[in-house]
């Protein structure tokens, strides 16, 4: 992966209290995998799936052999950096496009515009770095926070009626993407 070593160093903030890393095994704990487990911290495609040390590891190992950046999202609290999310970057080469994704699992890092940040950087990355004309995310209409990001970063949106069925209700799908300036 082209500048990985100057990517996944990247500080988000000036007084460096918010940094990407390389998402490592180290970053694998019991914490992590109750995020992943959470049906109201994980609002992805994969939040019904039973996640385990092993599986957290495959996935870690697959993310390796394609062309995804999958990053640590780090907090400096308590005199050190704390694991509070992950991000995830999947590139098309080819077509040159990006697909975002984020995770704040720390919940006592929700609202302080943390995931705002990141996002920004991923586009950042993905535009600058990488190359990409387009990047592109999706998420559920009930997952406002997501959806704030979205608008903040002036994304467009296409909304999708209807699209996922959850605890037996209807939500709608929301992509959201952004196009290069020339």
């Amino acid at each position: 992966m082209q500048n990985i070593g100057k990517i996944s160093n990247s500080y988000l903030k000036k007084d460096k209290s918010l940094r990407l890393v390389k998402f490592e095994k180290k970053h694998i704990s019991k914490k992590y995998l109750i995020w992943l487990r959470n049906k109201e911290i994980n609002n992805n495609r994969q939040r019904y799936s039973k996640h385990t040390y092993p599986s957290a590891i495959k996935y870690l190992q697959n993310t390796k052999k394609t062309n995804t950046l999958f990053f640590a999202i780090e907090v400096y609290k308590q005199s050190k950096y704390s694991h509070i999310g992950n991000a995830i970057l999947l590139l098309d080469r080819q077509n040159q496009r990006a697909h975002l994704s984020i995770l704040i699992g720390d919940t006592t890092m929700k609202n302080k515009g943390l995931g705002f940040l990141v996002w920004k950087k991923l586009i950042d990355i993905a535009f600058k770095n990488l190359a990409c004309k387009l990047v592109v995310a999706g998420t559920m209409n009930s997952n406002k926070p997501m959806f704030k990001i979205f608008k903040k970063c002036k994304m467009k949106i296409l909304v999708l009626p209807g699209y996922f069925f959850q605890n037996r209700k209807k939500d709608d799908l929301i992509i959201a993407y952004k196009t290069r300036k020339k």
